[in-house]
Formats: C-alpha cells, structure tokens, sequence
C-alpha cells in the first residue's frame, strides 16, 4: 500500500499538453498519482512554492519523495534535478 508521502505527484495545469503527456504516461503505467494545479499565467504570477520546485517556472514538475522531474524547454524533455532551497534562481 502506498502512503501519501509515497505517492507521485504531478505539479502543473491540467490543460497543459506537457502536462497531459506525463498523465498519460504515468495512467499507461496505472500509477496512482495526486495532480497539483499549478497557476503560471496567474495575474500574481508563478506561486513561490512552485519556483521551489522548478526554477525555470514551467510545468510539469514531478516528485516522488525526494527524488524530483522537472520540464525544460530547450531539451523538451523531463530532466532529473535534486532541487533545493539552494537550487532557486533569481530573476
């Protein structure tokens, strides 16, 4: 049985197409999984708990405990991070 701290979790808009492909994804597998909404066109900008997740602000973001995916746009690809509060950019 997985617990809460366990399970996957996806960051990003259910109406992004990136973010719909790792959903697909991760349904194929029949991952159970908790899909966070994230706002990045929000009128007050990227949330700040996200631009911990992903300095670049683009969804999806992915964890699974402390092991973490994050979406960039020149590889268009998940790449592997190990983000840190350390590992925020500033703008």
């Amino acid at each position: 049985m997985i617990t809460t701290e366990e399970m996957p979790v996806l960051y990003g808009a259910a109406w992004s197409v990136y973010v719909r492909i790792a959903r697909l994804a991760l349904e194929e597998k029949q991952v159970t999984y908790d899909l966070v909404e994230v706002g990045v066109f929000a009128k007050t900008g990227v949330p700040p708990e996200h631009l911990n997740r992903h300095p670049f602000d683009r969804i999806p973001a992915f964890a699974l405990g402390n092991f973490h995916l994050i979406f960039t746009k020149r590889e268009r690809s998940l790449d592997i991070s190990t983000l840190s509060s350390e590992a925020n950019c500033s703008r």
